[in-house]
């Protein structure tokens, strides 16, 4: 069986967020599978999805532990980034996508100030639990 050639986990969060009416309505569809370093000009403000870590759960059924980090960029200053922040822990902590078994925030800062970008972002970390099978098409 093939493995998908993108992301899967990704692909479940953007359109969760994407399906978030209010979250859609601020950063349409930038959403970024990538750190904001290696977009090319970026549109702001906009999110960006990327794996931090993942290791197969020993007890579960084929299943993995990952950690996910997504970050939220603004222009439009702190109090928007902080609105990214609560719209985007919202929409997935403890209401995983469907597809994903389990979707926790673990780690959350907002808002910070990126001075070489010279936006405004929040970070947070997700442990997500993926089905193996989600992997293949």
């Amino acid at each position: 069986m093939p493995i998908k050639n993108y992301d899967p986990v990704i692909a479940l969060l953007r359109s969760a967020f994407l399906a978030n009416s209010d979250l859609y309505g601020v950063v349409s569809d930038e959403i970024y599978p990538d750190y904001i370093n290696a977009i090319e000009n970026p549109v702001f403000p906009n999110l960006t999805i990327h794996m931090d870590d993942s290791i197969s759960l020993k007890n579960k059924i084929p299943s993995s532990e990952c950690y996910y980090y997504v970050y939220g960029w603004t222009k439009n200053g702190p109090d928007e980034a902080s609105y990214l922040f609560n719209l985007t822990v919202d929409t997935i902590d403890l209401k995983p996508p469907v597809g994903l078994t389990m979707c926790r925030k673990v780690q959350g800062r907002a808002p910070l100030y990126d001075a070489d970008t010279r936006t405004h972002y929040f970070m947070s970390k997700f442990l997500i639990y993926v089905p193996k099978s989600l992997m293949y098409t």
